[in-house]
């Protein structure tokens, strides 16, 4: 810290992941709001986050919306199976050129 003071790194956590929750849950709701939506689907890793989950149950509850939400053991991330395809996808010499660029836009029907 800047004046030798320690900083509760417990205090510190806990603030941003309840930031990151109402962050998460205004953004879900006025997505919600401006589709017209009535259901939540709150799903990956970032499920298994007890806070995301009672944060969205409450704003969900909160404006009539159904939330679904996979059982916790479900709820993995799948970085890991991800990265070890790709360390495959790389020792068999299959690699993409530097003029690759990610398009998170691109339709999925071609």
């Amino acid at each position: 810290s800047q004046r030798g003071e320690t900083v509760p790194i417990n205090d510190l956590c806990a603030s941003f992941q309840h930031t990151v929750c109402d962050i998460l849950c205004s953004h879900v709701m006025a997505a919600a709001e401006q589709t017209g939506d009535k259901t939540i689907v709150l799903a990956g890793g970032v499920s298994a986050n007890s806070g995301l989950r009672g944060s969205m149950e409450k704003a969900c509850a909160a404006r009539g919306l159904s939330l679904f939400v996979p059982p916790l053991p479900l709820c993995g991330d799948n970085a890991a199976m991800v990265g070890a395809q790709g360390y495959y996808e790389f020792l068999s010499g299959n690699v993409a050129g530097p003029d690759l660029n990610a398009c998170a836009t691109l339709p999925i029907e071609q």
